[in-house]
């Protein structure tokens, strides 16, 4: 009963965490979460016969391996593949570097600590943490590539820190080292756990595939073995001593890749599955430090040990060296082998130092380190382990400081955005949530269901052009973005005139569209024009309205026919630039105006093909009903992920709310 008690108050700490940094924004969750931990630890929970204390192997089983996957499952996989190299170069050759050099500078100035120490710390702290980085993408707006770099390598280089710990302990227990061996077993271990990893999840589907088979479309089912799937994966890898870490990544990549293939293509499953990983990351990650706080009071009361051979202020100077030393590796490191492409992006320009200075702030050690520190023996023969205590001390110093680093210094350097940009990006961010809930209501839809689903995406499609619109003049902020839209818009004035000539477009409309056309253009410039030029433009196009007044269509009729093509053509026009050039604005105004086609098409079919079959009421509350959870899980991830604030979470909620409320009234 002590044990269930004192999980609720972990569980307790975790949700305290996040009420506080609501209060105290300038103070990390993280950070938060440890002083909770530590408070907790100094509960006396052995006055009832319980004293907790980390299993570190249980530690990477329940908790790592479940982040790993869930990471890697929802990692760009394009953008890691266009960072591979600077990822496997932080993530490999950086940190056998920093255990073997910063181990040989370590004995150098404390000849006390023997090589096989100073490597075992090393190892210990030489890899970044996964959570602590994630953690450190929520808070601040770190450059997309930089944070890739990052992201990519605190997965991949907990395994090989593992495994330079385990042959620094197996040199120091056994007494022997053999390079070649090493780095024989190194390799055996990486490729054996990516390959076993990708096998064991190929098995999974294989299964799956035959469960579906017999029919069994059962929405927990599939669910459960999801998760079950990176515990048995690290488990079954651990059994034949390869990195278990590696293959959970490898796993949660593949399964990225197979589960919309395989898994039972329905809405309820695929709403299942993303709440109950938002609670269960939500949870984990909370549980990682605040369990890492329970560990401190009782490895900081090892210094008051008359054997402890250093002092308080011994122990602060070192902590604080061994730090600026890693600072100073990662920070040269990057600076020597990470070309520009790699960092340069072309909306926000960074010089080569301060993108070595981001990325050498930006990498905090965590409950990994601790973790992989408390895998050290008690004893080592019959003898108690040598330094331990002071290992381990150690590392939670440089945990802390790294993180307070993160939370402190890192913002100071890092492009702080102004109250115009954050709302575009906020504006953009809920465009973006729109047009996933129509793609994937798209998706989804059935022939039972296909009425119903044209009908909500059309409210969708609405919701989408009001926002853009009242969002248009901070969207073209941007130079380059600016000259682009007025281009687009000189493309549809020309079509427009085409249309016009080939008798396509009547006179009439193709007036009015012109008109529409120069509003926007002028929206986009930011002019108003004065009552007299005002005048003379209507007198131009009442005069352009006589001249054709005779000619008529001959395809399509009125501004929506217009509309429809001028789309088409614009998308033709922005895919042949992006063919030319690789650009982000031209990605993302490819991908506006994929939408902005689609909402064309639809009014176009509505008016020329008139759909006049009546759609069963239940069946439209379904299918908006899902699309409006679609939503409210969007707006967590986003808020989750750093992109939007706490309040703009809480106002996009509360107009979820609204719409859901209009909707009920309507049906």
């Amino acid at each position: 009963m002590v044990l269930f008690e004192y999980i609720l108050i972990l569980l307790a700490a975790v949700l305290l965490s996040n009420l506080i940094n609501r209060f105290l924004p300038s103070l990390s969750v993280p950070i938060i979460q440890m002083i909770l931990g530590a408070a907790v630890a100094l509960i006396p929970f052995g006055a009832f016969g319980f004293e907790f204390e980390l299993e570190p192997e249980l530690f990477f089983a329940l908790f790592i391996s479940l982040l790993v996957f869930h990471s890697a499952m929802k990692l760009d996989k394009k953008s890691f593949w266009a960072m591979k190299g600077p990822i496997l170069n932080m993530a490999l050759i950086l940190v056998v570097f920093i255990v073997v050099a910063l181990g040989w500078l370590l004995h150098f100035f404390m000849p006390e600590a023997s090589y096989g120490m100073a490597f075992l710390l090393m190892a210990a702290l030489a890899p970044t943490d996964i959570v602590a980085v994630d953690a450190v993408a929520k808070r601040v707006k770190m450059p997309e590539k930089i944070m890739g770099v990052l992201t990519g390598e605190s997965l991949i280089n907990d395994a090989s820190g593992i495994v330079c710990f385990q042959f620094a302990l197996a040199a120091l227990v056994t007494g022997s080292f053999s390079l070649s061996s090493a780095v024989g077993q190194f390799v055996l271990m990486g490729a054996g756990g990516i390959l076993l990893g990708l096998v064991l999840t190929g098995l999974k589907y294989a299964a799956v595939r035959k469960i579906r088979a017999l029919g069994m479309e059962n929405v927990t089912l599939h669910t459960l073995l999801e998760i079950l799937t990176p515990f048995v994966v690290f488990i079954v890898a651990e059994s034949f001593s390869v990195s278990g870490i590696l293959a959970v990544f490898a796993s949660g990549a593949a399964h990225s890749f197979m589960r919309d293939k395989f898994n039972p293509e329905t809405v309820t499953l695929s709403l299942t599955s993303d709440s109950v990983w938002s609670v269960l990351s939500f949870t984990l990650d909370g549980l990682v430090f605040v369990i890492l706080g329970t560990q401190l009071p009782g490895i900081f009361r090892g210094m008051h040990s008359p054997s402890f051979p250093l002092s308080g202020g011994q122990i602060l100077l070192l902590v604080i060296a061994i730090t600026a030393a890693l600072l100073a590796v990662r920070f040269v490191w990057w600076l020597l082998t990470v070309p520009p492409r790699y960092y340069v992006e072309a909306e926000k320009p960074l010089s080569r130092v301060k993108s070595a200075l981001i990325f050498s702030l930006a990498g905090p050690r965590g409950a990994v380190t601790l973790a992989t520190a408390m895998t050290i023996p008690h004893l080592l023969g019959a003898e108690p382990f040598p330094y331990r205590e002071l290992i381990l001390i150690l590392a939670v110093g440089v945990i802390v400081l790294t993180l307070l680093i993160t939370n402190f210094i890192l913002p100071l350097f890092v492009e702080r955005s102004s109250e115009k940009i954050r709302n575009t990006d906020e504006a953009l961010a809920y465009g973006e949530i729109l047009r996933q809930v129509i793609a994937q209501l798209n998706r989804q839809a059935t022939p039972e269901n296909q009425g119903a689903t044209n009908m909500v995406i059309r409210s969708y499609y609405a919701r989408y052009g009001n926002l853009m619109r009242r969002h248009e003049s901070l969207k073209v902020e941007d130079e380059q973005e600016k000259q682009l839209r007025l281009e687009m818009v000189q493309w549809e004035q020309e079509n427009t005139l085409q249309l016009r000539d080939s008798g396509q477009l009547d006179a009439l409309s193709a007036a009015k569209y012109l008109h529409m056309l120069e509003v926007r253009q002028e929206q986009i410039q930011g002019m108003a024009d004065s009552k007299v030029v005002w005048m003379i433009k209507w007198l131009m196009r009442w005069f352009t309205q006589r001249l054709w007044g005779q000619k008529k269509m001959a395809v399509c009729g009125g501004i929506v026919c217009a509309i429809s093509n001028n789309g088409q053509y614009v998308l033709m026009k922005l895919r042949e630039l992006e063919g030319r050039q690789e650009d982000p604005v031209v990605v993302r105004l490819i991908s506006e105006y994929e939408v902005s086609t689609m909402v064309r098409k639809r009014l176009f079919d509505k008016e020329h093909r008139p759909d006049n079959t009546e759609v069963p009421e239940d069946r439209i509350i379904e299918v908006a009903g899902n699309g409006l959870q679609m939503e409210r899980d969007l707006v967590q991830e986003m808020f989750e992920a750093g992109r939007i604030t706490w309040e703009t979470a809480r106002d996009m909620r509360r107009n979820i709310a609204a719409v859901a409320s209009q909707f009920e009234e309507g049906v």
